[in-house]
């Protein structure tokens, strides 16, 4: 109720040569109808400040800059090769491990050649 009466002005000066603004604004209703403008402005400004802090959102884009937006997207791509190194982990202990069994197999082979060969020098 103390917004209401406060918004509603008390007494409108007028000046002996009004120009145009001095004569719209010479009423105590379009005082009132802009003070109630302003005050709906700032209630909206201040709950979308309030809306963006809730969402994460606050200071997110700053004119040409977009600091969250990037650092978001750099950690996604931190994500997406730290699993893409992981992986190729994965894949090198694979192949260490056929490796280790091909030069097991090797040496198995080349036993029994050495062993045949000892056998049958001749051939």
């Amino acid at each position: 109720m103390l917004i209401v009466v406060g918004l509603w002005p008390q007494r409108v000066v007028l000046r002996k040569e009004p120009d145009f603004t001095d004569a719209i604004f010479a009423s105590r209703i379009v005082i009132a109808l802009v003070r109630i403008a302003l005050l709906f402005a700032v209630g909206y400004v201040v709950m979308s400040i309030t809306a963006r802090i809730v969402r994460g959102e606050w200071l997110s884009k700053a004119g040409p800059f977009e600091a969250e937006i990037v650092a978001e997207r750099y950690r996604g791509d931190l994500e997406f090769w730290q699993l893409e190194a992981a992986d190729a982990d994965e894949e090198i202990e694979d192949l260490k491990r056929r490796i280790g069994e091909s030069d097991e197999l090797i040496e198995t082979l080349y036993a029994r050649l050495r062993w045949y060969e000892e056998r049958d020098p001749e051939s």
